[in-house]
């Protein structure tokens, strides 16, 4: 419905462009909330790709072509740089942060283009030396029968040489024929599938909330919404095949919306501590407690003073701010975080957004050494562990 994308692949394969849209925000929706942005830098960097590579109806060139060139596009030129810079950065996410070729290449060219097509001059293109010029037949004045009341002159007097050509009797042309009144198209019958749906809606609801008594509250208001962004879902794809509920559109961007503002307010947790910076510098295994705690703030665990002999565990846990864990240099160390809206960067591995990042690495020296578990909690900010 952006660009007409899924509508012109509806009509290449005679399917209900509705059934692409759904896929497609389904898709996005996986990766954004479900911290999958390799999914949603995909599904955005293929729909930008078609937007600017497809041709819409009734124009002569794509979008891209047009910015080059090579013809004429709806789509303005501002809007093409915006989506062609769009699409290179949802590439750019693709393949990681070893393309830095790439992206220098992507930048030029689009400066070029920005310069070339949009900025500069636009010069009248130059008559080629022995060309003809313009025919005099072509700047012909061709006259009209003159009234009565207008003045003659040479040779167009009353009694010259064209007298008899030009004395034409001017009559009016006949007045077009009235258009025929407009026939009002008989309104639309309304579909049942839309109320329909909202009571299945009402119905999951209930549901999800007699399951929630009998734990006494222990469902997430997140189930509530994602409940019913579900059964809206299976409506618009029913919708696909019979029926027609475009509203149900309208409610499940809304509550995609919900779904992902609620599961991000849920993964953010605020522990009882202090605020500020703190250092949690333990020297000893007993010095070492099972658990750090911190509100708001800068948080730094350094555990490289501590003897590796037994396995140790613990648990760090932040509200909002920096974490930085300094781990042993030889030590087998397992991560496990959790982030709400977070960036994560542990021992050379990168994450975004809400979600959780795990891994294992036994050190520059292999296998041996000690082992350390670590699990971390933050709520929003960046955390970075490394040796």
């Amino acid at each position: 419905m952006l660009a007409g994308v899924f509508g012109g692949l509806g009509r290449a394969t005679g399917t209900d462009p509705m059934l692409y849209r759904v896929l497609f925000g389904t898709l996005l929706v996986f990766g954004v909330v479900g911290g999958h942005w390799t999914v949603a830098a995909l599904v955005t960097f293929l729909y930008g790709g078609a937007w600017l590579l497809l041709p819409e109806e009734g124009d002569e060139a794509s979008a891209l072509e047009a910015v080059l060139g090579r013809g004429h596009s709806s789509v303005s030129k501002t809007t093409t740089v915006v989506v062609l810079v769009g699409a290179v950065i949802a590439l750019l996410s693709m393949l990681g942060d070893a393309v830095g070729l790439l992206a220098l290449l992507a930048v030029g060219a689009l400066v070029y283009v920005l310069v070339r097509t949009i900025f500069g001059p636009r010069a009248a293109a130059p008559v080629a030396a022995g060309s003809p010029g313009p025919d005099p037949a072509a700047a012909t004045t061709v006259l009209s029968v003159s009234s009565p009341a207008e003045a003659y002159t040479v040779p167009f007097a009353p009694h010259g040489p064209y007298a008899e050509t030009q004395r034409i009797p001017a009559t009016p042309p006949p007045p077009p024929p009235p258009a025929p009144p407009r026939r009002r198209k008989p309104p639309r019958e309304r579909s049942a599938l839309g109320r329909i749906t909202s009571s299945l809606v009402l119905l999951a609801l209930g549901a999800v909330g007699l399951a929630d008594l009998l734990v006494h509250g222990g469902i997430p208001a997140s189930t509530y919404v994602a409940t019913a962004l579900g059964v809206v879902a299976l409506g618009l794809l029913v919708g696909t095949v019979v029926g027609r509920a475009r509203g149900l559109i309208l409610l499940g961007l809304l509550l995609t919306i919900a779904l992902a503002a609620g599961m991000a307010a849920e993964r953010i947790h605020v522990p009882d501590g202090t605020d500020g910076d703190v250092v949690w510098r333990p020297t000893t295994a007993a010095d070492l407690a099972p658990s750090y705690q911190h509100r708001f703030g800068k948080a730094t665990l350094d555990l490289r003073s501590v003897p590796i002999k037994d396995p140790y565990a613990t648990h760090v846990e932040l509200g909002a701010g920096t974490l930085v864990v300094l781990l042993p240099p030889k030590a087998d160390v397992t991560v496990d975080a959790e982030a709400g809206l977070a960036q994560l960067d542990i021992l050379g591995r990168s994450k975004g957004g809400p979600g959780t990042l795990g891994l294992s690495d036994d050190g520059p020296d292999g296998p041996g050494g000690g082992s350390v578990y670590l699990t971390i909690q933050i709520g929003a900010g960046n955390v970075e562990v490394k040796r």
